[in-house]
């Protein structure tokens, strides 16, 4: 058998062009003016006006495009509500004081945002990371079968049709398969499809997690509080702690609840007393 190499090759695609390196790209700041959960809706809203049923039919790329953009924004979410946590509570200050972050940080972040470098490598696309980091950074964990639970199973489907988007064009591995609940058979390869009615349903399973995430977080958050005695029952004693807190998780969009944070610390109180009493 001859080893000699062939003396020509026949060219099957295009050469490279010549790539500068090019300008960075252009950034604008971030004004963190709505809470986490408002911005999220603002998010989604956006990304949803850009899926008209003419675009998405006209494109099978748009709809993973737009599921991406929808579970990133969740990412976004839980990524803010955390960071917020971590610079309020005093006990989540606590749980990350002994947590090592990067020198460079510091730098990028500066001192107000350096906890954001706690976030780096995580990836918030599934239910695992959300759970431990939850946990490590808060304390607050939540029953099997519990709203948020059942919400956040929902959302790890998501990110299942999300990983297909980002990593395969849209074709769903056998894990991916498993996790949506579809099944091929001899070798038959699966791609998903985002039509109006999916992409619908996916910002249905996003927005369904993030209140049920924003409501058991706070709530999980404020019984710490009065199990560690953070909250005195003096309002003016207990105004920065708790207002920065009521800032943080209340949403405007959705207008539920006392409106401001006075009003909602006025219902605690019963909560505060018993306490009391039992000293």
């Amino acid at each position: 058998m001859s080893s000699k190499k062939p003396s020509t090759w026949t060219e099957i695609s295009g050469p490279p062009s010549a790539i500068s390196s090019g300008p960075a790209p252009r950034c604008t700041t971030i004004a963190d003016v709505l809470s986490p959960i408002d911005s999220y809706y603002e998010t989604q809203a956006h990304i949803l006006t850009l899926g008209q049923p003419s675009a998405l039919a006209a494109s099978d790329m748009l709809g993973k495009l737009l599921v991406m953009g929808l579970v990133a924004g969740v990412e976004s979410y839980i990524r803010s509500i955390l960071l917020g946590i971590t610079i309020t509570c005093p006990l989540s200050r606590e749980l990350v004081a002994d947590q090592m972050i990067a020198v460079g940080s510091i730098d990028y972040y500066g001192v107000k945002h350096v906890n954001l470098a706690l976030f780096e490598g995580a990836s918030f696309a599934g239910d695992t990371e959300i759970i431990k980091k939850t946990k490590q950074l808060t304390g607050v964990t939540w029953a099997p079968l519990s709203s948020v639970d059942v919400a956040l199973k929902a959302f790890d489907r998501i990110c299942h049709m999300r990983h297909a988007a980002i990593h395969a064009q849209g074709a769903l591995n056998r894990g991916n398969a498993r996790a949506l609940g579809v099944s091929a058979s001899n070798g038959q390869k699966l791609n998903i499809v985002i039509e109006l009615a999916e992409l619908h349903h996916v910002a249905r399973v996003c927005i369904d997690f993030v209140r049920a995430y924003n409501l058991e977080i706070y709530r999980g958050i404020v019984q710490k509080w009065l199990s560690a005695k953070v909250l005195s029952g003096v309002w003016k004693n207990d105004k920065a702690f708790y207002k920065s807190l009521f800032d943080l998780f209340y949403s405007k969009h959705d207008g539920t609840g006392p409106d401001t944070a006075y009003r909602s610390y006025r219902l605690l109180l019963p909560s505060l007393a018993a306490r009391l009493a039992h000293n």
